[in-house]
Order: structure tokens, then sequence, then C-alpha cells
């Protein structure tokens, strides 16, 4: 893995609950899903959701930021540390996921 991804940060979008009921999670899901078609699935460009019952907040690898930071930003999406890889569920992206720079787990 390149230094160079290393230093990039993880992006999360935090939803409200309204913002679940209106489905803007899954728009953004969608959105997301179709940039990635776009370029080529790349293997370090994936889109999570916390695993914790009733947060809602979605987090984006370094490589999904280098491809869809126009589309986080619409969704004042914010730098964030890298997660570990069991707090997440997979969304859009590879399974695996072995391109993508999690934090250690504890």
């Amino acid at each position: 893995m390149s230094d160079r991804l290393l230093l990039m940060p993880w992006y999360k979008v935090t939803f409200s609950h309204e913002d679940i009921a209106a489905l803007k999670h899954m728009a953004l899901q969608d959105s997301f899903a179709t940039i990635v078609v776009v370029h080529g699935a790349p293997r370090d460009a994936a889109m999570f959701s916390d695993t914790t019952i009733g947060v809602h907040e979605y987090y984006f690898s370094p490589g999904a930021t280098k491809i869809a930071m126009a589309l986080l930003a619409g969704y004042s999406a914010v730098a964030c540390a890298a997660p570990t890889r069991s707090s997440l569920h997979l969304l859009v992206g590879h399974d695996g996921a072995e391109a993508i720079p999690f934090a250690p787990e504890a």
C-alpha cells in the first residue's frame, strides 16, 4: 500500500433519523455506486455503514474520496480517523476490502 494512500483521510456522512426516513442514505449509496462503476470499480473505493444500532454514519475509504469528493461534499462529509473493519458493514465496494487501510483492531 502506498504511503500516499495512508495519508489520505477517511470521510464520513452522518444522517439524522429524519434523513433516514427520507431515504437520503439510499440516494447517497446509489449515487456512490454509480461513481464506482463509472471509474471501473477501484478495489480501494468503498462505502460502509456503522454497525452500531441507531447510529446513521456512513464511511468512505480514502480511495472513495479520490473519485467521489464532489458527491461527499454535497452531503457535508467530514474527514475522520480510519475506523476498524469490524465496526463497519460494506455497502458498496469489493468484498474483503484488502486494498483499504483500516485502523488496527483493539
